[in-house]
């Protein structure tokens, strides 16, 4: 009887021996996560505080054009961006879709973070390199078809060796803005201005004509009336005539037709 008694008082001992411990690790447990979570929220203050007063915007600068310092401030104060914000309080979409509108001069503004404390405004200015003319008035207009002004007497941009472009239902031509047209030959406009450039042939083509967007031409190295047919497959059929234009003897001129939309066969006929 007395060794099941001793029995039992080892077995209680053991037992409350083992909750002690179980308890006593629940608590440093416990004291190590309070440390823990102290030590995270000064850490977390601190860094706030740092970042709130590390990443103040300083300087704003300007890439792919030459502007003062004074007036990259002004540039960027007028789409929302100052020197004394902070480098991230700015929505950089927002600051991007504002200069459209806002910086008229270019025909694209991109916006990036400097760290620590710079704005890097990266532009791309509009200069006239086409023209059109639009309710009995012609206007001069960027590659990214910016209008650039209106002008009394097309033989002004013909002076200029601007590339003359027949196009139909504009519907917006004011100076500062972009160009807008009712059936999306504007776009298609700028996708083949931006392939004839890509293949190295822009300066030779002087007269776009997109009157009508499923017969599209142009002239080509004042030689060559270039027949696109449609917008479909526009890189193609611009490598298609180059290839063609290539064989042809250096004296001859005429018509270049690469306009079968299964880019099968390409003619050329004399004029």
């Amino acid at each position: 009887m007395n060794s099941d008694i001793n029995r039992s008082v080892k077995t209680y001992r053991k037992d409350q021996l083992s909750e002690l411990k179980k308890k006593s690790k629940i608590k440093k447990y416990k004291n190590r996560l309070i440390a823990f979570l102290i030590v995270a929220a000064v850490l977390f203050f601190a860094l706030s505080a740092l970042y709130d007063k590390a990443f103040i915007i300083d300087k704003i600068t300007v890439e792919g054009a030459e502007y003062t310092e004074k007036e990259a401030e002004d540039m960027a104060k007028i789409i929302g961006i100052e020197k004394g914000m902070h480098l991230y309080s700015f929505n950089a979409s927002k600051a991007k879709e504002k200069a459209v509108y806002a910086l008229s001069q270019f025909d694209s503004v991109q916006i990036s973070r400097k760290m620590p404390d710079t704005v890097v405004l990266k532009v791309e200015k509009a200069f006239p390199e086409i023209y059109i003319t639009a309710g009995g008035d012609s206007y001069t207009l960027s590659r990214k078809l910016r209008v650039i002004e209106r002008i009394s007497d097309a033989s002004l941009a013909e002076a200029l060796s601007l590339k003359y472009v027949k196009i139909n239902n504009v519907e917006k031509c004011v100076t500062g803005k972009f160009l807008e047209v009712s059936d999306g030959t504007d776009k298609i406009l700028k996708e083949l201005l931006s392939v004839l450039d890509e293949e190295k042939i822009y300066s030779d083509v002087s007269m776009i004509d997109l009157e009508n967007k499923f017969n599209i031409s142009f002239l080509y190295k004042q030689r060559f009336t270039v027949k696109l047919g449609s917008a479909e497959n526009i890189t193609v059929k611009v490598r298609f005539m180059k290839s063609i234009a290539e064989k042809i003897r250096e004296n001859d001129s005429g018509y270049i037709d690469v306009s079968d939309e299964n880019l099968r066969e390409g003619k050329f006929k004399p004029y």
